[in-house]
C-alpha cells in the first residue's frame, strides 16, 4: 500500500505546488488556502496511517521544537495575534511540505518529473510574460483586458507600463526573477541529464532561453544575484581540486557576475553601484536594514510578533526609509518578530540546510561528478538560490515561492529506505500517541485555515461591492474617513448608497461573527456603520461604527490609522479628549506622518480655544 500511496501524496503535492505558481498564494486567496488545507490534510493522513512504525528521523526534531517554541513566543508577543497566527500556518505548511516530499522518499522518475514540471512552469510564465511586454504592453492597451489578464493592482500595472517590466502571474518583478533564478539551475541539470537525446534536450536548451531572458527582462537584481552567489559557492563546494581552482573560479565568477548586472542594470536604467540614485537597491536595503537593526535593539527578546513587522517598523520609518512588509531580509526579519528564539531558529534552520547541502555536494562527487549527477547538482544549486535569495529578499514570505524552497528541499533531502519495523519496540505506545497528538494538531491547523478561508471569503466580498461602487463617477470619497459620506447627494443616489453599505454591513458581520479576531474585519464594519450613520444622521449607527473602530485598535494596537478612524468617530460623537488620545497615539506611531501631526496640533488649538473662553471639553460617558 505505501509503495502506491506515497508517489500519489507525492504527486498531489506537485499539483497544488504549481498551481501555486500559476495562481501565487500572496494574489490569489482561494489557491493559499486549499494548498495549505490538503498540505495539512496529508500529513494527518501519512503520519496517522501511512508511515511506518518508526522513531522519528533526528534531523526533523530540531526544527519541529524551535519552530513550536517560536509560534508560542510570536502568540505572546504578537501586536496582533490574528496576522501572526495566519503567517505561522502559511510557514508550518512551508515545513510539512520539505518533511512529505522527503519523507515520501519520491526515486529517479518522480525526481525527473517533478523538475521538470517546475522548469516547464517557468518556461510558461516566461513565455506569457514576454509574450505580454512585446504586444499590448507595448501600446496603450484596454485596461479592462489587463485586469482580467494580469491579476496585480493598479500600481503594478502602471509600473509595467512605465518600466516594461515582466511580472507575469507574481505580484513583484523580484519575487518573479527568484523563481526563475530557482528553476534556471533544474532547466541546466535536465539538459546535462538529456544532452545525449536531441528530442529532450532541444526543447529544454529553447526554454533556458526564454527563462534566462524573462530573468533579465524583469529587471530586477534579485534573481541574477542570488544565482550567481549560489553557482559561485557550489562550484566551491564541488570542485575537487580547490586550492588550485580556486582563484580561477572566483574571478570566472566575479566576471560573470560583472557580465550579467551590466545587462540588468542597462535593461533596468540603474547599477547597483549607483549610490546617489534614491532607488538604488543597495542604497535601499541599507537604510532597511540598519532601521530594521534600531527595531531589534528595542525588541530583541520577545520580538513583535510573526508577521507583525509592517505595524512596528512604523515608527522607525524616517529620510531614505519608506513604509514596507517586508524587510527585504528574512534572516534579519525573523529575529525582528521572533526576537532572541527566531535568531536561534534562523541560525538553526540555515545551518541544518548548510549540512544537507555539503552532505549532497560529497555525494555528487563519489556518484561520477556532475556528467553522472547532473540532476543533483542541480538541486544544489537551486536550493542554494533560495538560502541566498531569503538573505537580499523575502522569498520566505511569499507562499508560493516558499513551497517551492520547501519542495525543492525535500527533494535534496530524499530519504533513504526505512528501518525495519521491530515489533513491541520500547517506547512504541508512546511514539503512537505522540502521533495521535501530532495528528490532531494538524486537523485543527486545517478547521482552523478553513475558518479563515469562510471569514475571508465574506470579508472580500464586501471590499469587492465597496470597490465595485468607488468605480462609478459620482461614488465620491468613499474611502476618505475625513469627509462625511452622502454629501450634496440626490434622494436616488442616498438610497443607493444606503443599499452598498447595508450590503457591507451584511457581508461583514458575517466574517466577524466567523473570526472576530482579526482587525481588518471589524475596521470595514465600522467604516460602513459611521457611512450609514452620515446618510442618515443616525447616532446608534454611530455608536456602533465606534465600538468596532475599539475593537480593531485592541486587536492592533500599533496601526495609526487604525487610532485615527477611532479618533474621527469619538470627535463626531462629541468626545473630544478621547479623540486628541487617539490622535495623539496615531501620530507618536507614525511620526514621519504630517498628516497626524497637523490633525493633533488642530486639535490641541480646539481645546485650548474653549479653556480660555472657560468652556472645557464635555466627554459623554457610559455609552
Amino acid at each position: 500500500m505505501l509503495n502506491q500511496t506515497n508517489p500519489l501524496i507525492f504527486r498531489i503535492i506537485l499539483a497544488f505546488l504549481v498551481l501555486n505558481l500559476l495562481l501565487p498564494g500572496e494574489s490569489n486567496n482561494l489557491s493559499l488556502v486549499i494548498t495549505q488545507v490538503i498540505i495539512f490534510g496529508l500529513a494527518a493522513i501519512h503520519l496517522l496511517f501511512l508511515r511506518p512504525r518508526y522513531p522519528f528521523s533526528p534531523e526533523w526534531t530540531a526544527p519541529a521544537v524551535l519552530f513550536g517554541l517560536a509560534l508560542l513566543v510570536s502568540l505572546t508577543a504578537s501586536i496582533h495575534h490574528f496576522g501572526s497566527l495566519q503567517v505561522s500556518l502559511q510557514i508550518m505548511s512551508m515545513v510539512l511540505t520539505a518533511w512529505l516530499v522527503a519523507d515520501t522518499q519520491p526515486g529517479d522518475r518522480e525526481l525527473r518529473m517533478s523538475m521538470a514540471v517546475v522548469f516547464a512552469t517557468a518556461v510558461i510564465l516566461a513565455l506569457v510574460g514576454l509574450l505580454q511586454l512585446f504586444t499590448y504592453f507595448s501600446q496603450i492597451p484596454d485596461a479592462e483586458l489587463i485586469r482580467r489578464v494580469m491579476p496585480v493592482s493598479e500600481s503594478y500595472l502602471q509600473q509595467i507600463f512605465t518600466q516594461k517590466r515582466i511580472f507575469a502571474t507574481f505580484a513583484l518583478p523580484t519575487t518573479f526573477s527568484v523563481f526563475l533564478a530557482m528553476a534556471l539551475p533544474l532547466g541546466v541539470a535536465l539538459a546535462l541529464d538529456y544532452r545525449k537525446k536531441p528530442v529532450f534536450f532541444a526543447p529544454i536548451a529553447g526554454g533556458l532561453f526564454l527563462v534566462a531572458l524573462a530573468m533579465l527582462q524583469a529587471k530586477s537584481h534579485g534573481g541574477p544575484v542570488s544565482l550567481l552567489a549560489a553557482a559561485a559557492v557550489s562550484a566551491l563546494l564541488i570542485i575537487r581540486r580547490r586550492r588550485i581552482l580556486l582563484l580561477w573560479s572566483v574571478a570566472g565568477v566575479v566576471v560573470v557576475a560583472v557580465v550579467a548586472l551590466l545587462a540588468v542594470g542597462a535593461l533596468r536604467g540603474n547599477f547597483l553601484w549607483d549610490l546617489a540614485a534614491p532607488d538604488s537597491p543597495i542604497r535601499l536595503r541599507w537604510n532597511l536594514w540598519t532601521a530594521g537593526l534600531a527595531m531589534w535593539t528595542q525588541n530583541w527578546l520577545p520580538g513583535i510578533g510573526l508577521g507583525n513587522f509592517q505595524i512596528g517598523f512604523l515608527p522607525y520609518l524616517g529620510p531614505g526609509v519608506r513604509p514596507t512588509k517586508y524587510l527585504h531580509n528574512t534572516y534579519l526579519q525573523l529575529p525582528i518578530e521572533l526576537g532572541l528564539v527566531g535568531l536561534v531558529l534562523v541560525v538553526a534552520i540555515v545551518g541544518i540546510i548548510i549540512h544537507i547541502l555539503m552532505k549532497k555536494t560529497a555525494e555528487v562527487e563519489r556518484t561520477g561528478g556532475i556528467r553522472k549527477n547532473a540532476l543533483g547538482l542541480g538541486l544544489v544549486v537551486a536550493v542554494f538560490v533560495f538560502l541566498i535569495a531569503n538573505g537580499i529578499e523575502i522569498v520566505l514570505y511569499f507562499h508560493s515561492i516558499g513551497l517551492l524552497g520547501a519542495f525543492l528541499l525535500g527533494l535534496l533531502i530524499r530519504r533513504g529506505e526505512a528501518p525495519a519495523e521491530v515489533e513491541e519496540a520500547p517506547g512504541r505506545r508512546r511514539i503512537s500517541w505522540l502521533r495521535l497528538a501530532l495528528t490532531c494538531v494538524f486537523i485543527l491547523a486545517m478547521a482552523m485555515v478553513g475558518r479563515w478561508f469562510v471569514a475571508d471569503y465574506f470579508y472580500n466580498r464586501s471590499i469587492e461591492r465597496v470597490t465595485q461602487a468607488a468605480l462609478q463617477p459620482d461614488f465620491g470619497q468613499v474611502s476618505d474617513n475625513t469627509a462625511p459620506e452622502g454629501k450634496d447627494l440626490d434622494p436616488l443616489s442616498r438610497a443607493q448608497r444606503v443599499d452598498l453599505w447595508h450590503s457591507v454591513v451584511e457581508q461583514a458581520s458575517v466574517a466577524v461573527e466567523v473570526e472576530g479576531g482579526n482587525f481588518d474585519y471589524h475596521y470595514l464594519l465600522g467604516r460602513a456603520y459611521q457611512n450609514l450613520s452620515e446618510l442618515g444622521s443616525d447616532r446608534e449607527l454611530l455608536l456602533k461604527a465606534e465600538e468596532h473602530f475599539r475593537r480593531a485598535v485592541e486587536l492592533c494596537p500599533g496601526l495609526p490609522y487604525l487610532r485615527y478612524s477611532h479618533a474621527l468617530t469619538q470627535l463626531r460623537l462629541g468626545r473630544l479628549l478621547a479623540a486628541t488620545e487617539e490622535v495623539a497615539e496615531a501620530a507618536r506611531l507614525y511620526p514621519t506622518s504630517g498628516d497626524y501631526r497637523a490633525a493633533l496640533d488642530a486639535l490641541q488649538q480646539r481645546i485650548a480655544t474653549l479653556g480660555e473662553a472657560g468652556g472645557a471639553p464635555r466627554e459623554e460617558r457610559g455609552e
